[in-house]
């Protein structure tokens, strides 16, 4: 019960909160423009951070590749703390981390072009 009222004062708090701005005030014109040339740049940004992005997955694609065809060609002879075995695993790894941030690169571009068919 103790949590509860706590949690309904700070959510009371946080709500009277302002950021210094009046809800009433509208943007300016300059502001208005500011935004609508930051998003071609933010768009441009975000598609070289994308393309940067995939050809490095490709090259870690590729490495990986060919030290999995050879600890599978060698597997008999290697252990778990081999150290081709323990780079396949950082690459498995940088891969799949790569992936994630391609994705999300992937999605912010959805959205800046959203927002631009909005304005």
């Amino acid at each position: 019960m103790r949590r509860l009222c706590i949690m309904l004062a700070a959510v009371a708090m946080l709500a009277g909160c302002q950021n210094g701005k009046s809800n009433t005030d509208p943007t300016t014109d300059e502001e208005q423009v500011a935004e609508e040339q930051a998003l071609p740049d933010a768009l441009k940004l975000t598609e070289q951070e994308l393309a940067q992005v995939d050809s490095t997955l490709e090259a870690v694609k590729l490495e990986h590749d060919s030290l999995y065809q050879w600890v599978m060609d060698h597997a008999t002879q290697l252990n778990e703390q081999s150290a081709e075995v323990e780079r396949l695993t950082q690459l498995r790894t940088t891969i799949d981390s790569l992936k994630v941030r391609f994705d999300v690169l992937c999605h912010r571009i959805k959205v800046i072009h959203r927002e631009q068919k909005e304005k």
